[in-house]
């Protein structure tokens, strides 16, 4: 087994259950490698969505408005420190993706992210 760090995303969306697009309220990941599987580092961002966060989201996460209001990082802060993260680690492989709908979810985050070049 090679020792190669991974990483893994999880999204967690504001879904509003009215037909629009739900939107990104925290980015977690982890990084670490099955050779080392006790060094697991974990990371957290929390994203401002632009609305109230849902009774039923705050229910399921725990997040509510003022926890976006006191620690929400804009999205280029989260794509310049993921993307440390991922040259520290010396990630070489496409994330693990879960939550937040899964690869529709990272095709948001990227679209947000690339859009700030």
């Amino acid at each position: 087994m090679r020792n190669q760090n991974y990483l893994a995303i999880d999204l967690e969306l504001n879904n509003k259950n009215d037909g629009s697009v739900p939107r990104i309220i925290q980015v977690g990941c982890a990084i670490g490698s099955p050779t080392n599987p006790e060094d697991i580092k974990t990371f957290s961002w929390y994203l401002d969505p632009g609305e109230n966060i849902t009774p039923f989201i705050t229910k399921l996460t725990g997040i509510n408005d003022e926890i976006i209001i006191e620690k929400a990082v804009t999205h280029r802060t989260l794509a310049q420190e993921l993307g440390e993260l991922i040259r520290v680690y010396d990630i070489q492989t496409p994330p693990i993706v879960w939550g937040g709908e899964g690869v529709g979810g990272m095709t948001q985050l990227n679209s947000r992210m690339s859009s700030m070049k």
